[in-house]
């Protein structure tokens, strides 16, 4: 309990090999992951009565909290390589190393959480890269937009209606990745109100 080594996940960076203008660590990224995946569970839930969720809302966030653990051990590695070695049985290595590790830590998530989780995961890299480009990185321009498009097809495969999914991109991730892209961060109005 209360590992150290949960805190060495704020020294590990991440976007290892794209230009950012300002660095990234995954204990960043795994925060937004778990207020995206408290947020998602909700939407995807929503009745005419109100919101009603199926989900653990504690466990889904300990999970998204959570789910980049190995690169405590691995570092950030890139998607694309990540997807080429975690062939056989490298993931099962990796994830006994993340058990001696953090051994206080037995969740396994369900189908669904798993793809709430990665639904989320992807919007905090979709949204991140979009306040890049907001703040003029031109070298994260292609990322964004084949993040955006890895985000709309992984939006689309959430439990939920199809419908559903689909109002709730145009009404609510549309638009969210819209002020990123295209609005000052409140901060930033904030402090030119105190000058």
């Amino acid at each position: 309990m209360f590992e150290r080594e949960w805190r060495d996940l704020a020294w590990v960076p991440r976007w290892t090999i794209i230009r950012t203008l300002r660095q990234q660590s995954v204990a960043e990224h795994s925060f937004f992951v778990a207020l995206y995946a408290h947020d998602i569970a909700l939407l995807i839930n929503q009745t005419p009565a109100g919101n009603t969720c199926n989900y653990d809302l504690g466990r889904l966030q300990r999970l998204a909290l959570i789910h980049d653990a190995e690169e405590a051990i691995t570092g950030d590695t890139p998607g694309p390589i990540k997807r080429s070695l975690y062939r056989d049985d490298a993931d099962e290595i990796v994830a006994k190393m993340v058990q001696r590790r953090f051994p206080h830590d037995p969740y396994t998530p369900s189908n669904e959480e798993r793809a709430i989780i990665r639904t989320a995961s992807l919007l905090e890299e979709t949204l991140y890269l979009a306040g890049e480009v907001q703040m003029g990185n031109r070298a994260a321009e292609a990322v964004f937009r084949r993040s955006t498009e890895r985000l709309y097809r992984i939006w689309r495969t959430l439990p939920a209606r199809k419908e559903t999914l689909e109002r709730l991109w145009q009404e609510v991730v549309d638009p969210a990745i819209d002020r990123e892209l295209h609005q000052p961060s409140a901060v930033n109005e904030n402090n030119a109100d105190l000058g």
